[in-house]
C-alpha cells in the first residue's frame, strides 16, 4: 500500500491534534512536508521523536512533534485547532495518502505487523494523543527508548547485584518525577484568590493577554468565575478568577454562594495565586487549603513606595495594570510545579496501570517478583 492518513483526535478545539500516517510510502511522504533541525528526513528510527515544522510548499503550517511508532507508522502531533489539523491531513492526501477514519486506522495498526509491539509502546501511542502540550508529547514518546523502557531493561539486566532498597528508591524517584511530568502532559489549574478588589481580574487579563474578566474598581465584581487557558513555559495553565474571599466568607451574605464556589475551586485546583493589594494588604489565608502550593502576589505596586515598604521575602510585587513584573509570576509558576528544565528523557510512568505496577514493585521484596512486575510494565495487555 502507499499510505493511509487519519485524524486521530476528536472534532473541535483541543490542546493537541494528532494525524496518523501509515504505509510503505509514509516516510517518503513525510520527508516532502516535514523539516526537522533545518533538514528533511527520509529515514526514521522506531521509538524516536522528531521536532520540527510541517510546511505546504513555502508556507509553514505548524510546529509539530512527529513520533515514529513503528516501521512505516507515524503520528504527527500539532496544535489543536481543528482547521490546522484538517489542513495537515489534507496536505498528506495531496502527497498520495488515502484518508480513512480513526477507527479503521487503529484497527489496521493494532491487527497488522506495523504495530505488533509491547503494551508500553501502545500506551505511548494512545496517551500522547491526549497530551496538552508538545512538550508532554515529547515526554511520553521518550519513554520508549531513553525513559521507562530503558530503566526497565537496565534494572532487569542488573537485578542480581542491585539491592531491593536501591530498586525501591528508584521507584520513589520515578513516581515523584511522574507527578511533575503529568502536569506538563495534562496541564494545571491555578486559582486566583484573595480579598475583593485586589486586582485578580486585571491580573488574569494581563497573564492571558486579553480582556477575559470584568474589571472594575467596585469590590466584589466577580461573583462567578472566569477562566482563561494559556501556555507558560512547558505548561498548559488554566487560570481561574474567583470571587474575592471576604472576612464574612463563612457567614450568611448575598455572596455566600460565590464564596462557596470559590472554596470548591480552591479545593480542586493544583495551585493558587494569592493576590493582595500591596497598599492595603489583608491576609485571610486561613481560608486556603493547606495541601496546595501558594504563590503570594502583591498587586498595585505602582501605587506604592517600594523603597520604604516592608516586603515579605517570598512575595512577588507586581502591577497588573501596567504589566510590571508579570514575567516573575510566570517564572514562579514553572518553578513551583517543577517544570523548569524538566528532563523528558528520564523515566516516568504516565498511565494508572504503570503507576499501580510501580507501587507494587515498591512493596515487593522478592527479586523474582520484582523482575516479573518489571516485565509486566511492558507486556501486560490493555483491557
Amino acid at each position: 500500500m502507499s499510505a493511509s492518513v487519519s485524524v486521530l483526535t476528536g472534532k473541535g478545539y483541543s490542546a493537541i491534534g494528532s494525524v496518523g500516517l501509515m504505509g510503505d510510502n509514509a516516510a517518503a511522504m513525510l520527508a516532502e512536508v516535514f523539516t526537522v533541525s533545518g533538514k528533511t528526513r527520509s529515514q526514521y528510527i522506531t521509538g524516536q521523536i522528531y521536532h520540527g515544522h510541517i510546511h505546504d510548499g513555502v508556507q509553514m503550517l505548524d510546529e509539530v512533534v512527529v513520533g515514529c511508532e513503528a516501521e512505516h507508522l507515524f503520528v504527527i502531533h500539532c496544535h489543536g485547532n481543528p482547521i490546522l489539523v484538517q489542513a495537515i491531513a489534507e496536505l498528506m492526501t495531496r502527497h498520495g495518502g488515502k484518508l480513512i477514519d480513526a477507527e479503521t486506522f487503529y484497527a489496521q495498526t493494532l491487527s497488522g505487523t506495523a504495530w505488533a509491539k509491547p503494551t508500553l509502546q501502545k500506551e505511548v501511542a494512545i496517551e500522547q494523543c491526549k497530551a496538552a502540550t508538545l512538550e508532554g508529547v515529547a515526554i511520553i514518546q521518550s519513554q520508549i527508548q531513553s525513559g521507562l523502557a530503558a530503566w526497565i531493561t537496565k534494572t532487569q539486566a542488573e537485578i542480581e547485584p542491585l539491592s531491593v532498597d536501591a530498586i525501591h528508591s528508584e521507584c520513589r524517584e520515578i513516581l515523584s518525577r511522574s507527578m511533575i511530568a503529568r502536569r506538563i502532559i495534562h496541564g494545571v489549574k491555578i486559582v486566583l484568590a484573595g480579598p475583593p478588589n485586589s486586582g485578580k481580574s486585571t491580573l488574569l487579563n494581563a497573564l492571558a493577554g486579553s480582556d477575559k474578566a470584568i474589571v472594575s474598581d467596585t469590590a466584589g465584581t466577580t461573583r462567578d468565575w472566569v477562566s482563561a487557558v494559556i501556555k507558560i513555559g512547558s505548561l498548559k495553565v488554566e487560570l481561574i478568577d474567583t470571587a474575592g474571599l471576604g472576612e464574612n466568607a463563612l457567614r450568611e451574605t448575598p455572596d455566600q454562594s460565590a464564596q462557596e464556589l470559590t472554596r470548591k475551586l480552591l479545593a480542586e485546583c493544583d495551585g493558587i495565586l494569592y493576590v493582595q493589594d500591596a497598599a492595603a494588604p489583608v491576609s485571610i489565608t486561613a481560608h486556603l487549603p493547606l495541601d496546595k502550593p501558594v504563590i503570594s502576589i502583591f498587586n498595585k505596586s505602582d501605587l506604592l513606595d517600594l523603597g520604604s515598604a516592608v516586603r515579605p521575602l517570598d512575595a512577588i510585587y507586581i502591577s497588573a495594570k501596567t504589566g510590571r513584573n508579570i514575567k516573575a509570576i510566570e517564572s514562579a509558576i514553572t518553578t513551583c510545579f517543577g517544570a523548569l528544565d524538566f528532563d523528558p528523557t528520564k523515566p516516568i510512568v504516565f498511565t494508572a496501570r504503570q503507576q499501580q505496577i510501580l507501587k507494587k514493585i515498591q512493596t515487593a521484596f522478592s527479586k523474582p517478583k520484582i523482575s516479573s512486575l518489571l516485565a509486566e510494565l511492558t507486556t501486560q495487555t490493555i483491557l
